[in-house]
């Protein structure tokens, strides 16, 4: 199981659509935010859907999020994670993915492989500004994202099994998807050998 980290802007969802495109399922994430024309992999519920999900023990690293808009709910469903396998990807967060990797491996039994993508915060706000259509809100909101979160990135980019070195977004998104497909069946593979090694060592 693929999950991608990085800064707000930095191509997770660009780089998520590309793995799809080359079979890897995708694990949607479920907001009470509204939807925006540029996601993927998200799912708009309304707070009452979200409650009776949450009743029936079936969400997983559920956190409330403010941003210039608004607060809202973002979770994972756990049926969701318990159908995905080793050609699943999915955007994490600074909330999902620490938690994610232990779940991953003790409960699922699947090893998560986290990649970061690794840009300038200049680079994404120079990017942002050319698609907000004078959305001001849209640049605060990841100005405050930045300052708020870098801390938390920069954990997320230590802990990662592979970085993606993008830091002026020049890598086109079909060959960061390659990269990161190249890297995790490397990731696969030493994993296998670890496994099989450590049975050896037990019998």
């Amino acid at each position: 199981m693929i999950i991608i980290d990085g800064p707000t802007g930095s191509g997770k969802t660009t780089t998520l659509k590309e793995l799809e495109t080359l079979g890897y399922k995708v694990i949607p994430t479920y907001t009470t935010r509204p939807i925006r024309a540029h996601d993927f992999g998200t799912i708009h519920v309304e707070p009452n859907e979200y409650n009776a999900v949450f009743k029936e023990n079936k969400t997983f690293a559920d956190f409330k999020i403010n941003t210039a808009y608004g607060e809202y709910v973002w979770y994972l469903n756990t049926d969701d994670l318990k159908k995905a396998g080793n050609m699943s990807a999915l955007v994490g967060s600074i909330k999902i993915t620490p938690t994610l990797a232990v779940y991953a491996n003790w409960v699922l039994r699947e090893p998560l492989f986290k990649v970061f993508l690794n840009v300038d915060y200049k680079t994404i706000l120079e990017r942002t500004k050319d698609f907000i259509n004078g959305d001001e809100n849209a640049i605060k909101d990841r100005l405050r994202r930045f300052k708020k979160d870098d801390d938390e990135l920069q954990g997320l980019k230590f802990n990662a099994n592979f970085v993606v070195e993008n830091r002026d977004m020049g890598i086109a998104p079909h060959v960061v998807a390659d990269l990161i497909i190249e890297n995790y069946q490397l990731f696969l593979k030493e994993r296998s050998v670890y496994d099989e090694a450590n049975a050896r060592y037990h019998i």
